[in-house]
């Protein structure tokens, strides 16, 4: 054993930076820049030897190399010592040696590398809080868990069968000793706000769990000094989105080009690109710094003004089909996709029949699944012309016994644009507070389907002005039954009428088929809004307001009208009243 050497003799002026390779046995010490070698036990007695060695020396920095727990004790001693003292990872040292060219054999060898490697000044790690050891111990109890749970395992395969309910007894006990470890600890995380932040980074990263969350911060408290943004750049380019409240990992960032994308590493304001790898984010969210959070307006999108019943050609494409529509709406909030309660089919809605023809072709292509179309069915709505009050709507079911007794009376009238308003009025208790939501429930369940056609009730404002209980028979469904009477009563009264979905419509023509091509917009119901020249010559644009009804297989009618060489686009207007003829057809083609 060498004695310990002072490396102050010969460098009073530099840095001084030290090594130290620990084992179980020894200190193997020494100073970068000398060729000295000192070894002391690793004991008490050592470790306060290398104390009173190193603290006259004041050293830049000492450097133990991480093996275990074998470091702990010499780490705890420095640092309580006032010395500058950092564990290293051993892999770091190893490929520190192999790019210097000093392959570490030998105990010295590697003391003298670790001191070396001190020279690139790694950050001083500081020693573990109470609580940090303390999820240490639940992670380390843990692991000792599944360590005895899957040799008890395996120690049932080779077990004869007698013995089987005593090891599956152990078996149960010791899974269920695993759970109360897993809330242990997601408890003991939750407490603490800054791990609780740096698991939802760590979590939005591929591949990394709860559990491996938990592990990387009780056993790399370094991430505790990091920022969002430097935790993650250590394990992959995450987003805070603002609209969840969640981390989203962006895989790649691409610059899009009709069929062609380039990648890209970065995007800035007034970009399009198209990111990959997000999971949880929705059309609509926005995506940011987690340093500067902001919130962009979220894109209003319109209720669908068109539907279809869409069918699975074969059985085999019956769950793919599903997997494909859902993923469809996720992308495009004007999709929706439903189904019908009485008929059992699949319905799809949308903006336009070109619209879920291109939905339609994209199951084809992009998820393989062939599939029917029906007609396309018109959104019509429902609402009123005048104004009706004091009707009333009476459930009462008395037989002997307990029965059911609600009386609503109310006034309706139209709401233009506003949708549904409901308004108590109710004075002196004539209807308990209890069963006014109910009153309320019954009119909002019975707007689903108007008395016309069996369309959506829209734009109408409902008063509850007066009405009468029961102290025994009374309840809340027998309110909402008497709201639902009194609404269907009022609505009839108060002159219903269908509304239907009007687009605009614009279309670019050569000026000679521009009588042609309004005589047919005409024929349509059409209404047209005006025209203008096409910049640079050689065309009109004409602007018109056509009910959607009239809008199917208008693509093939331009095209024969105008030799092809005329195009369109539609995009949802308002809601407009239906003409007589009109409503009565549809009235007439639903039954009613």
């Amino acid at each position: 054993m060498g004695a310990v050497v002072n490396p102050i003799q010969s460098s009073c002026a530099s840095p001084l930076f030290v090594g130290i390779d620990v084992s179980g046995a020894f200190l193997d010490l020494t100073f970068h820049g000398s060729d000295d070698y000192s070894r002391l036990p690793n004991s008490p007695d050592g470790i306060a030897s290398l104390l009173d060695t190193l603290r006259p020396l004041k050293p830049q920095l000492i450097v133990l190399e991480a093996t275990g727990k074998l470091e702990r004790v010499v780490l705890e001693a420095l640092c309580q010592a006032g010395l500058p003292a950092v564990a290293v990872n051993p892999k770091r040292v190893r490929d520190f040696a192999k790019s210097t060219g000093k392959l570490a054999k030998t105990d010295r060898i590697d003391a003298r590398v670790i001191a070396h490697a001190a020279v690139i000044r790694p950050e001083v790690r500081p020693l573990n809080d109470e609580q940090t050891q303390q999820l240490q111990a639940f992670i380390l109890r843990r692991s000792q868990l599944i360590d005895m749970l899957t040799a008890e395992q395996n120690r049932r395969k080779r077990a004869h069968k007698s013995s089987w309910p005593s090891i599956d007894e152990l078996i149960q006990f010791l899974k269920q000793r695993i759970k109360d470890a897993d809330r242990d600890i997601d408890g003991f995380m939750s407490a603490n706000e800054l791990w609780r932040k740096t698991e939802s980074l760590l979590r939005s990263m591929p591949g990394i769990g709860r559990g491996t969350a938990a592990v990387i911060i009780a056993f790399l408290p370094e991430l505790d000094t990091l920022g969002r943004r430097e935790i993650a750049s250590l394990v992959g380019l995450a987003t805070f989105n603002a609209d969840s409240g969640k981390y989203e990992r962006l895989g790649r960032i691409l610059q899009m080009h009709a069929n062609e994308r380039k990648e890209i590493k970065e995007v800035r304001a007034g970009d399009i690109a198209a990111a990959v790898g997000l999971k949880e984010a929705t059309t609509g969210d926005t995506l940011c710094d987690p340093n500067n959070i902001i919130i962009l307006e979220r894109m209003i999108f319109p209720e669908p003004v068109i539907s279809q019943a869409v069918e699975p050609k074969t059985k085999a494409d019956q769950e793919k089909m599903g997997i494909a529509l859902n993923r469809l709406a996720q992308e495009d909030p004007s999709f929706r996709v439903a189904t019908d309660e009485e008929s059992g089919q699949t319905i799809i809605s949308g903006m336009g029949e070109l619209h879920l023809e291109i939905l339609v072709d994209r199951m084809k292509r992009e998820f393989n699944v062939e599939a029917t179309v029906g007609k396309p069915q018109v959104a019509y709505r429902e609402t009123v012309r005048n104004r009706i009050e004091d009707v009333e709507g009476k459930f009462v079911k008395q037989s002997g016994g307990r029965g059911q007794y609600g009386h609503a009376v109310i006034t309706l009238e139209p709401h233009p644009g506003k949708g549904y308003e409901f308004v108590d009025a109710i004075k002196g208790g004539v209807i308990p507070r209890e069963y006014i939501p109910a009153v309320n429930k019954g009119i909002q369940e019975t707007l689903k389907s108007g008395v016309l056609a069996g369309y959506p009730v829209v734009d109408t404002k409902v008063t509850l002005t007066f009405g009468s209980y029961h102290d025994v028979d009374s309840n809340e469904n027998a309110f909402c039954m008497a709201g639902s009477m009194a609404f269907k009563e009022a609505m009839r009264k108060a002159k219903p009428v269908l509304l239907e979905p009007t687009m605009a419509v614009e279309v670019e023509t050569p000026e000679e088929f521009m009588g042609n091509v309004m005589g047919d917009l005409s024929s349509r119901r059409g209404i047209v809004q005006g025209m203008e020249d096409i910049a640079g010559g050689g065309g009109k644009i004409v602007r018109a307001e056509v009910p959607l009804a009239e809008m199917f297989g208008y693509s093939t009618s331009l095209r024969s009208l105008t030799q092809g060489r005329a195009t369109y686009t539609m995009e949802f207007k308002h809601y407009a009243e239906t003409p007589n003829n009109v409503s009565e057809a549809i009235i007439n083609s639903k039954g009613k």
